[in-house]
């Protein structure tokens, strides 16, 4: 959009200018004007690196926490001159992100049994003498129910997860 105002302003501006003006005097914004906007105007033009793309949000990359996953159709050779290169080491796995592991090729359902574990936690923490049948169908409906749901926002979870949750859900005295 600011191509088209800077490319055609003289044609437009005066008429730019004028609602601008009618916008103030009447205290009225039209619908469609009235939508939030963000835009981020960078002090370096055309960034290409880290440091340039860190310095326009004013931010820092933490070599620290920083590391490369690569495609096993890499090259290890490559994958090792990149490393170099970025000062960054490589991993093997991708790890976890917002609590939870990212799938790749060669994770596994176990990757995933944390999900089981934290049912299994819910459930004993409950006093099933307490709740009638009816009251126990209310609780696993409604609780545990949400908490594979975030994981699987993100992720397909391994039918065997579910399998795992539906057996622990049905023992459950």
């Amino acid at each position: 959009m600011q191509v088209f105002f800077h490319k055609f302003w003289l044609e437009v501006g005066s008429l730019v200018v004028r609602k601008v003006k009618k916008i103030f005097a009447d205290s009225k914004v039209l619908e469609i004007l009235n939508r939030t906007h963000i835009a981020w105007i960078p002090k370096i033009q055309g960034p290409e690196t880290l440091d340039e793309f860190c310095s326009i949000l004013e931010q820092s990359v933490s070599d620290s926490k920083s590391r490369v996953y690569f495609s096993p159709n890499v090259d290890r050779d490559i994958g090792e001159s990149l490393c170099d290169i970025l000062d960054f080491t490589s991993t093997p796995f991708l790890g976890k992100y917002l609590g939870f592991p990212l799938k790749q090729p060669g994770s596994s359902s176990h990757d995933y049994n944390f999900i089981l574990d934290r049912v299994k936690q819910k459930l004993l923490g409950w006093k099933a003498n307490m709740l009638s049948l009816a009251g126990r169908l209310v609780l696993i409906q409604a609780f545990l129910a949400a908490i594979p749901s975030y994981v699987m926002q993100c992720s397909s979870l391994p039918a065997r997860i579910f399998d795992g949750i539906d057996r622990v859900n049905r023992n459950f005295p």
